[in-house]
């Protein structure tokens, strides 16, 4: 006999409800006796018939959850006398589906899991994001207080000691030797160097003991999605809630593709965005 479909969501449903309720009795599939004489099938109870809190849960592994999925744990709940109901799904949940189960208290649970394909649902957090660059600068080479006139550009001018005055800039920004302040400033980079430049006449060499460079900062804060990179768990698709049931969970990265959308680079103050900014990780369930 073919395994049945869908056992494999129910067991890994059934751990994530023991995760979620410890301490608790969680039962997996069972048939419970109606009061008008037929059975109903629980995918997954917490406590028995009759308990004070007797809850159902309806496992649906589908990549669309309509209504009729709703009305199936709503029926259920009322079959067994539950006081509460609940579905967890694999699958894209409707609006419709979505407003009903709100009409009806029932509760709607997405599995989430980085470490099964087979678990569909995306888990995505809402951050704030600070983007810091360099966005220009210009380069002038002194020799005993004297301007050399090198007017190369930067990625051809080599430095004995620090490659090209180009690898130079960058080292002092990512080293935050640079201002991080947005805006326009001055720093002066006073090392021997011989620097090499390409010009129209050939290559030369001179000695240069002091760089000024001027440059300007620019930053941006955007509001974005990062998805959950690692980590599994349960997402209350009603409440926002991401109910986190493993030791370590990660988000992102944040592709460059992402940082160089238009509507991020020219989004609103960061205060504004810091005013949006919610993170909905919960490791208990409330």
């Amino acid at each position: 006999m073919s395994p049945k479909k869908g056992k494999w969501f129910e067991d890994k449903s059934l751990e994530a409800i023991k995760n979620l309720f410890p301490g608790k009795v969680v039962y997996p599939e069972r048939v419970v006796k109606t009061d008008y004489g037929g059975f109903r099938k629980i995918d997954i109870s917490v406590g028995s018939p009759g308990d004070a809190e007797y809850i159902i849960l309806e496992c649906k592994d589908s990549k669309k959850i309509g209504i009729a999925a709703i009305d199936q744990v709503i029926e259920q709940g009322l079959d067994v006398k539950a006081s509460r109901v609940a579905l967890i799904t694999n699958g894209k949940i409707s609006k419709t589906a979505l407003n009903k189960a709100g009409f009806k208290n029932v509760d709607v649970f997405h599995l989430v899991d980085k470490k099964d394909n087979r678990i569909r649902p995306r888990f995505f957090v809402k951050v704030l994001h600070h983007l810091i660059w360099l966005g220009s600068f210009l380069y002038k080479c002194f020799l005993f207080g004297s301007n050399l006139n090198i007017n190369a550009p930067p990625d051809q001018v080599f430095l004995d000691n620090d490659k090209s005055i180009l690898d130079l800039a960058k080292r002092l920004f990512n080293e935050r030797i640079f201002s991080m302040e947005k805006g326009k400033h001055n720093y002066s980079y006073d090392k021997f160097n011989m620097a090499t430049r390409a010009e129209i006449v050939g290559i030369k060499m001179g000695p240069v003991e002091n760089i000024l460079f001027e440059y300007e900062v620019i930053k941006k804060s955007f509001l974005t999605e990062v998805e959950l990179a690692k980590g599994a768990g349960l997402y209350d698709v009603r409440r926002g809630l991401f109910i986190v049931f493993s030791e370590e969970v990660g988000f992102g990265p944040l592709s460059i593709e992402e940082i160089a959308k238009e509507e991020f680079l020219t989004q609103k103050t960061a205060k504004e965005c810091e005013a949006a900014f919610e993170v909905f990780c919960y490791h208990h369930y409330k």
